[in-house]
């Protein structure tokens, strides 16, 4: 038995295949992560079964493209496909409901550690030794160039979107819940699968037998007492914002004075889509330069405050917010990496004390927003209605 392994030596032909494996010390941490573990990958946890004896990981750096393969193959792979997707300079890794951007520093730290648990195989003197991988940054810049080649998924792949070529229902009719794969049309659920190709999930499961909001309701009958078609409105648009949907080509404002509950049902949306799915840019960074790279891959945007100021560009905002709400393709600077270019999918909720005043000559701009009217402050009357509503809102879908 080698102390290396913990179990019997590799068989012959691999050590045949493999001269001067026994010239790494037996404590050397290249060789397991963990008693048993000499698969090279870091924080995998630990398992309570004996685990199948595995051959060291060796790897060259002169083949950074096979070494990408194995780290997908033991790091990103899935019964239903490969985890990792690459697009547009961006990695996207599945976290089991849904597709995230995976920083580029972050996928750079999952190199080094995978590569740091693995050998090479050098020649000296015409003998073969094996010896530490010892990762460095050309080493990682080739594996992580290689890996965003070998994940790489078509530019006509939008999300949402299937990667495989299996028959599959919609994917503009499906929301990602805790629970599953929600088909809306016929309320029925399909189970998670990295197949799967979405950037955004609710946070809570989906229960076709929850009951009814009553506080919820309650709230929006004291804010709209006497205009139910209102109601009705803010409840197509909450409906809608679940979905992908923007073929309707509509952005939404809500107008009313202070304290009078616009702020409380932008709470209650971004509770119900989740932050991490809303972006909250000012409208005067519409018209700034990097000002959309946040709508990437972002359902909602919330505008607070439809002000601008003197040296906002109102021809530039008002042109930016026709482009998206008409699903025209455009390209986002970000920075310090290329433009994104694509369609964003993000739609706008504009919440204000008063009428925004936005350039356009057209009229064009103005036939885009649903516009909600609230009337009624409760400025200095105590509490708004809506501070005590339950933030757990699976009832509301």
């Amino acid at each position: 038995m080698d102390a290396r392994f913990d179990i019997e030596p590799p068989d012959e032909a691999w050590q045949a295949a493999n001269p001067g494996w026994q010239n790494v010390p037996p404590d050397s941490p290249r060789w397991r992560t963990r008693p048993g573990d000499r698969s090279g990958n870091l924080g995998a946890p630990p398992s309570e079964e004996p685990e199948e004896p595995q051959t060291p990981l060796i790897l060259s750096p002169a083949a950074p493209l096979d070494s990408a393969r194995e780290l997908v193959r033991r790091q990103f792979t899935h019964d239903d496909g490969r985890t990792i997707q690459h697009q547009q300079g961006t990695f996207y890794v599945w976290r089991g409901t849904h597709y995230a951007e995976m920083e580029t520093e972050e996928t750079r730290a999952s190199i080094y550690r995978f590569l740091d648990g693995a050998l090479r195989i050098i020649v000296k003197k015409q003998l073969k030794e094996i010896v530490p991988f010892d990762p460095n940054q050309a080493k990682v810049e080739n594996v992580l160039d290689a890996l965003a080649a070998e994940a790489q998924i078509p530019g006509t792949v939008r999300a949402p979107g299937w990667l495989d070529t299996k028959p599959h229902l919609a994917a503009a009719d499906i929301v990602s819940c805790t629970n599953g794969l929600v088909h809306l049309p016929s309320r029925s659920q399909l189970a998670h699968s990295p197949a799967f190709f979405g950037l955004n999930a609710l946070g809570y499961p989906f229960d076709p037998a929850a009951p009814k909001p009553v506080a919820w309701l309650k709230f929006l009958g004291e804010i709209w007492p006497d205009d139910p078609d209102a109601i009705t409105t803010l409840q197509d648009i909450f409906g809608l914002l679940l979905t992908p949907d923007t073929r309707h080509q509509k952005a939404f404002l809500m107008v009313g004075p202070k304290r009078s509950g616009k702020g409380t049902i932008a709470r209650v949306l971004i509770a119900l889509l989740g932050r991490e799915n809303v972006a909250g840019p000012t409208l005067g960074s519409l018209g700034e330069n990097f000002g959309l790279a946040s709508l990437i891959g972002k359902p909602l945007a919330i505008i607070s405050d439809a002000r601008l100021g003197g040296r906002a560009d109102a021809h530039t905002i008002a042109e930016r917010l026709l482009a998206i709400s008409g699903e025209d393709a455009l390209s986002v600077a970000r920075k310090f990496r290329a433009d994104w270019i694509g369609q964003l999918p993000t739609r706008f909720l504009i919440l204000s004390n008063e009428l925004p005043r936005l350039t356009d000559s057209s009229g064009a701009l103005a036939g885009r927003f649903v516009i909600l009217m609230l009337r009624k402050s409760f400025y200095g009357r105590g509490a708004c209605p809506g501070n005590d509503l339950p933030w757990h809102l699976g009832s509301l879908v």
